[in-house]
């Protein structure tokens, strides 16, 4: 799961554990799994 930048990124694989910024930050990335 990569996004636009890499501090971006950072956040997506931190929240992918929690689940709940990751939807907020990009519902449809999360959508996909």
């Amino acid at each position: 799961t990569r996004t636009q930048c890499s501090t971006c990124d950072y956040l997506m694989i931190n929240c992918t554990r929690t689940g709940r910024v990751v939807e907020a930050y990009a519902p449809g990335i999360y959508a996909r799994r």
